[in-house]
């Protein structure tokens, strides 16, 4: 990751602080945003969509404490590092903001070398056991797996849907991938919006890879996710195609032969498998499922989902 584009959100209340740590930052071509506590943090966040949290307020405070957590249970910021800068005098509550989500801290006063090591460190580390897709942010396939198997250990009630976008191949093929990739972040957000409106931390959402989805939220929740994912989606249809393709209903693609096909408009199927009717217990017969679930989606037009009550 290029540290010219990499966001980085401190959040303190002390403004000394928060200016020396901005200027040492810039100096390092990060692009610095800052709050306070007083503030909404939390929607600062969403509006940045930072790589790296600074918490550098007293970490004794409950504030702190609580923010801390939100950043970590929010779905969008769970794969987020957060780093607490703390006082020599306040390091017994080190192992609390451990608990509640936090990477690693630094003492104070702060040495602007060893902060900005420590950043790229964290970074770094962050990205190697993440895998997150680099299109989307969201968690991919070894996250999704354990996801998954952490659950069903668990013995949680469990749906788990596969959303995957029907016609990609022809629409990427005939606007190319710049357009596809558009389409394959627009969805990603329709769906993170609709899954935390829905059921908010209780839910899970990863990047299969390519035009593939998932999310994973306890079965009552699982109808209503489908529907409402289904209604925005194809409310942002038009917005991926010129006016005359939209008019027309339906791209025209020459094939390698020359053959003309007809290609209908983009539209979502949505896979469910729960362990409601039935029991799972692996990852690999949850995922076979929902591709039996998506072959039968496949002979429908238009989006549509179906749960499995088998």
């Amino acid at each position: 990751m290029n540290p010219e584009i990499i966001k980085i959100l401190i959040i303190t209340n002390d403004k000394f602080e928060m200016e020396m740590l901005s200027s040492a930052l810039r100096k390092d071509s990060y692009q610095v945003f800052y709050s306070t506590y007083r503030e909404n943090a939390l929607g600062l966040a969403h509006q940045v969509l930072p790589h790296l949290f600074i918490l550098a307020e007293n970490p004794s405070s409950e504030g702190s404490y609580q923010l801390c957590k939100q950043f970590r249970n929010s779905m969008r910021f769970a794969s987020v590092p957060i780093l607490m800068l703390i006082n020599s005098a306040e390091e017994p509550f080190r192992d609390e903001f451990i608990d509640a989500g936090a990477d690693d801290y630094i003492p104070k006063p702060i040495n602007p070398h060893e902060l900005n090591f420590q950043i790229k460190m964290l970074l770094a580390r962050t990205r190697h056991y993440i895998h997150a897709s680099p299109l989307t942010g969201l968690p991919g396939n070894p996250d999704i797996e354990l996801e998954i198997r952490y659950r069903l250990e668990r013995g949680e009630d469990l749906a788990v849907a596969y959303i995957d976008i029907d016609y990609f191949k022809s629409y990427n093929d005939t606007y190319g991938w710049l357009a596809g990739d558009n389409v394959i972040r627009q969805t990603a957000e329709i769906i993170l919006d609709t899954v935390e409106r829905i059921c908010g931390e209780h839910c899970y959402v990863g990047h299969l890879g390519g035009d593939d989805f998932i999310t994973i939220m306890p079965t009552e929740y699982a109808e209503e996710t489908a529907r409402e994912l289904i209604a925005h989606f194809d409310l942002a249809v038009p917005e991926f195609y010129p006016q005359n393709d939209l008019n027309r209903g339906y791209i025209l693609q020459h094939d390698r032969q020359g053959n003309l096909y007809c290609f209908p408009l983009l539209s979502i199927s949505i896979a469910i498998c729960t362990n409601r009717h039935q029991e799972l217990v692996h990852p690999g017969q949850v995922a076979q499922i929902g591709i039996e679930l998506k072959e039968h989606l496949k002979t429908k037009l238009g989006s549509n989902f179906l749960i499995d009550r088998r």
